[in-house]
């Protein structure tokens, strides 16, 4: 009774075979197939674990998912167009621009391009404080992707405005195109836009 359990303690003893505890390959058995829950319960949790997106790619993603309507994101273009135009004639830089992201990407042709908004901004009042200047636009068309988180907007334009080299008053022609992208609070702004001159008529 030494041991509490028996005369000799055989209860608790293991047996020896080949001089290998059974009772110990019975542990380490256990201790494997706990190994192996433990890694498959790891993966599992692993897998679980749910995917965190930073809050701006949310408000994003989530603004996109709203139904597409193009007939209705053509007509806010071409209000935001309308108000552009009228403020450019109008002489107001600030209006003018208003449309536009902050990374906005302007290409004009024979200058260099404007990278942000503050740099179109600048450009944009040296051309409105041309006395001649005007611009006419006609045969407006916009394109909506079916996602209706992007579109173009495109026209024919008549630009009247003082040479800088000759200091005489000219008219040109040509081509206008604006990308507009869908904002995380859901409006369309100008992303970026291209003018581009047609050679002038024989």
């Amino acid at each position: 009774m030494a041991d509490g359990l028996g005369n000799n303690g055989g209860a608790i003893q293991s047996r020896k075979s080949g001089g290998r505890s059974l009772m110990s390959g019975s542990v380490k058995g256990g201790m494997t197939m706990k190994l192996i829950a433990h890694m498959l319960m790891t993966g599992a949790m692993g897998i679980a674990v749910p995917i965190m997106l930073p809050i701006p790619a949310v408000a994003q993603t989530a603004s996109r998912l709203v139904a597409a309507d193009p007939a209705a994101t053509a007509v806010e273009i071409k209000s935001l167009v309308r108000d552009h135009i009228a403020a450019f004639n109008a002489r107001d830089a600030i209006g003018a621009t208003s449309m536009q992201t902050s990374d906005y990407l302007g290409f004009f042709h024979g200058a260099p391009n404007t990278i942000g908004h503050d740099a179109d901004l600048a450009v944009t009042k040296a051309q409105v404080a041309d006395p001649a200047m005007k611009l006419v636009i006609a045969n407006e068309y916009v394109d909506v992707a079916m996602a209706g988180d992007m579109a173009t907007w495109r026209c024919t334009y008549r630009y009247t405005y003082t040479d800088p080299a000759t200091k005489q008053v000219r008219v040109e022609f040509g081509n206008y195109i604006i990308g507009f992208r869908r904002q995380p609070d859901g409006k369309m702004k100008a992303a970026w836009s291209v003018v581009s001159d047609t050679p002038p008529t024989p």
